[in-house]
């Protein structure tokens, strides 16, 4: 197989030269290809599945005047903060709507479900439980029972196995004035650093109220509240970095407090698989980026479909900013999904994983949009896709459904890829077939465009690939012509001259600079021919649009 060359073609804006060769659009630069015989993608975010189950009663915001009157912005700042992820807090802090919030809040407690096969979800109500007990136990202060450093431990960890308490006890802590020492003993916490025995101490202040304390001496299993002396244990805790620390990684292996309960104990966090395919599979979802899906059916030589998937959010959305590399691009996005049967068929659901979706390798300074593609084989057939991109570090995500059709492949007529718009068209020395990777497309890397709305501003491509139809070997003709319809006007007119190619096998390209192509309306129409006469027919339509007419994002 030969290298496919670029071609740099001299123009004059919207006029087709004389004496251009056969075939060639005026102002483009071709990406000439020859035919080819033989050739042919945690941070744990908290967007959940839908539902809320019976549960006991929360706080206001979460229970209280559910006729509408409450926009729920205050639910994160109650009882619930203890156990939401810091990915959660970002995200619920972003939604602008009621319904937004409430759909956060039932899938913030499905996730938790530890059992969804029951009628109720066990760890809501437990949790409530709890901050009910903690209001009623923990009073005597200006503020509530759940609020105070008790309260937290037990909606955590629940009651302790034992409590030991010496209301005299000189703690020697220079900024406590008062009196007293209360230990709380667990036993078996799973996890736990000392997983026999468990000490949880409080100290006494000057406001009658008690407080979490990092004094080791306090914490260590082996102190003994009677005795003045009883620190052994202390390198143990010194190595644990104090209960400041301790009580930020137990009971969860690499967790912090901020996870999910289970009944008696707290579950820890899902993977970020397992919360991006639940999410994908949920009839509700939570997205507060905005996303975009462009599928590209392909057809192999060996005739089975292949389905292209580009997902894609706007740069702008992205906080902190992204710093405009690929490899922190990859680093910071993922994507995962899903597509089911939309035409009544039985067929078995497409997943497709976080670990198929690769990171644009060359975003471009200027793009609005960042993106990931996979490809995967995937029947003929009507199909729903849905589609979740997640940001890492900023902790938003944005979740996109469409619909795709898979046509049958036509085996007596020429195989056809695209065209496809294309956002950005590059040289690459990896010639692999269509369809086996991500972006690659025989020697060419192909960056979809998400929209067919492109501002003048912004550079353009048309990608279309040309092979025999299965089990042939012959040439393949190509015939083409652009049609553009200026704005303002309602009939389109020819874009210079049609072109013609005995054999187009292979991929071709046409690209255009920013503001090459004239605003207006244009239409691509592509026909292949085959020895056998059979005939595969493409058209691609997209819009080149003036300053002030272009969307947002392109």
């Amino acid at each position: 197989m030969r290298a496919i060359v670029l071609e740099s073609i001299p123009s004059l804006p919207g006029v087709l030269p004389p004496r251009r060769r056969r075939g060639d659009l005026a102002a483009p630069r071709y990406l000439r290809g020859v035919h080819n015989r033989g050739a042919n993608l945690l941070a744990a975010l908290a967007l959940l599945a839908c539902g809320l189950g019976p549960a006991a009663a929360g706080p206001p915001g979460e229970t209280a005047r559910r006729s509408g009157r409450t926009d729920y912005r205050e639910w994160i700042h109650g009882p619930v903060r203890y156990i939401a992820t810091r990915s959660e807090v970002r995200l619920f802090r972003r939604l602008d709507s009621p319904q937004e919030r409430l759909r956060f809040i039932r899938n913030f407690w499905e996730r938790r479900d530890p059992d969804p096969r029951t009628a109720i979800n066990e760890a809501r109500v437990l949790f409530w439980q709890r901050v009910a007990e903690a209001n009623r136990k923990f009073t005597g202060t200006a503020r509530p029972g759940w609020k105070t450093d008790r309260g937290k431990i037990y909606i955590l960890l629940g009651p302790p196995d034992d409590i030991e308490q010496d209301p005299y006890y000189d703690t020697r802590i220079q900024d406590v004035a008062a009196r007293g020492l209360m230990r709380w003993i667990y036993y078996g916490l799973r996890h736990a650093p000392t997983s026999a025995v468990t000490a949880i101490a409080f100290v006494r202040t000057g406001d009658n109220d008690w407080r979490l304390s990092d004094d080791p001496r306090f914490a260590s299993p082996t102190f003994n509240i009677y005795a003045m002396e009883g620190t052994s244990g202390l390198d143990l805790w010194h190595s644990l970095g104090g209960l400041g620390n301790f009580i930020d990684s137990v009971p969860w292996a690499g967790g912090t407090l901020g996870t999910a309960m289970d009944l008696g104990r707290l579950q820890e966090v899902p993977s970020a698989g397992e919360l991006l395919r639940s999410v994908v599979r949920s009839e509700e979802f939570i997205g507060n980026y905005r996303g975009h899906v462009h599928a590209e059916v392909l057809h192999g030589a060996g005739g089975v479909p292949i389905l292209a998937l580009t997902a894609a959010v706007e740069r702008r959305q992205l906080l902190p900013a992204w710093d405009g590399s690929a490899t922190s691009l990859a680093q910071r996005l993922v994507a995962t999904a899903t597509l089911e049967p939309d035409d009544g068929a039985e067929r078995a659901p497409v997943d497709i994983p976080e670990q198929a979706f690769v990171a644009e390798p060359r975003p471009a300074d200027g793009d609005p949009f960042l993106r990931l593609q996979a490809v995967r084989p995937v029947p003929p057939g009507a199909w729903r896709v849905r589609v979740i991109v997640v940001d890492r570090r900023g902790g938003g995500a944005a979740v996109v459904e469409s619909r795709v059709e898979i046509p049958e492949p036509a085996p007596e007529a020429p195989r056809v890829n695209g065209p496809i718009l294309a956002a950005a068209l590059h040289e690459t020395p990896d010639r692999a077939p269509s369809g086996t990777r991500p972006w690659t497309m025989q020697g060419a890397l192909v960056i979809p465009a998400m929209r067919d709305t492109i501002p003048t501003d912004r550079p353009v491509g048309v990608f279309i690939e040309i092979g025999p139809a299965r089990g042939a070997d012959g040439p393949v003709a190509l015939d083409w012509r652009w049609e553009r319809t200026p704005p303002g006007a309602q009939a389109p007119e020819a874009y210079g001259r049609k072109g013609h190619l005995d054999d187009a096998r292979g991929p071709r390209a046409w690209r255009f600079a920013p503001g090459e192509l004239p605003p207006g309306r244009y239409t691509v129409r592509f026909v292949a021919r085959g020895e056998n006469g059979a005939e595969t027919r493409r058209v691609l339509a997209f819009t080149i649009a003036g300053p002030g007419d272009a969307p947002d994002a392109r």
